[in-house]
């Protein structure tokens, strides 16, 4: 058998922004093709704080009909128990395939949506979205525990 690295990561999509809106109005981060790999089994998104003691005030991942956010609708929104509001703080939120579908059924994208505390407040976003991982012909598991 042929030892192949990281074929799970290889075959994900992941992007890491920095966020820097100078507002506190949610604002979509980047949307991403939900497509580009013939479907997505999971989309995930992490927002690290690394300006500011204000924070993150609201973490939502939206799924939308374009690229460009149009018919952008909530799918999963996190409670921000405790709001991440110093640097190196982070939350996290994913959403499954059903979550996205049961939202929005038509959708293409999805993006983390982030409204930060204070208009001085920055972040780092990552988003990561995995697509279905078919083995022997069969729909396995793409995020091991």
């Amino acid at each position: 058998m042929t030892y192949t690295a990281n074929r799970k990561l290889a075959n994900s999509a992941r992007k890491m922004f920095d966020f820097d809106p100078n507002s506190t109005a949610a604002t979509a981060v980047g949307w991403q093709s939900l497509v580009d790999l013939g479907g997505v089994e999971a989309f995930l998104a992490m927002a690290f704080v690394s300006v500011g003691t204000g924070g993150v005030g609201s973490f939502t991942i939206n799924a939308a009909t374009s690229s460009t956010g149009a018919g952008s609708v909530a799918v999963v929104t996190h409670a921000l128990g405790s709001v991440p509001d110093a640097v190196g703080d982070y939350v996290v939120l994913e959403a499954s395939e059903e979550q996205i579908r049961a939202a929005l059924a038509n959708a293409t994208h999805a993006s983390a949506v982030v409204a930060l505390v204070t208009a001085t407040d920055e972040c780092v976003v990552l988003q990561e979205r995995f697509p279905m991982f078919k083995q022997n012909g069969s729909t396995a598991d793409l995020i091991s525990t």
